[in-house]
């Protein structure tokens, strides 16, 4: 007898591990922060700060050049946590446009198809 199992994965986009450079600016401030991001999907952005004050829900302005696509949004904080680096934040788009989603969903699953 053959069982087929289904594995549910709890993130609705496929996510690209890349490490780039990204640019950030937070409500309170005028000043764009860089970053080096951890990975990309079309639902958010996860990058790393050597310091600064994250909490959840907390709006972000981000500005993304990506090899696909270059791009300016805002999303809201999901997550953060401390890590070795400083401090990981995960960044969920709000308002991204369907072009830009469309592209990174169309090159996330291209990367995971060659992997």
């Amino acid at each position: 007898m053959e069982y087929l199992i289904v594995m549910r994965h709890h993130r609705e986009h496929i996510r690209i591990q890349k490490s780039f450079q990204v640019r950030y600016r937070l409500p309170w401030s005028s000043r764009w922060e860089q970053a080096s991001t951890r990975d990309i999907s079309a639902g958010g952005i996860s990058f790393t700060v050597p310091r600064g004050f994250f909490f959840s829900g907390l709006p972000v302005e981000i500005e993304v050049d990506f090899p696909i696509a270059s791009f300016r949004t805002r999303g809201r904080v999901a997550r953060q946590r401390r890590s070795a680096a400083g401090r990981e934040v995960g960044v969920s788009f709000g308002g991204l446009k369907a072009e830009i989603r469309e592209s990174l969903s169309r090159y996330a699953y291209l990367c995971a198809r060659s992997a």
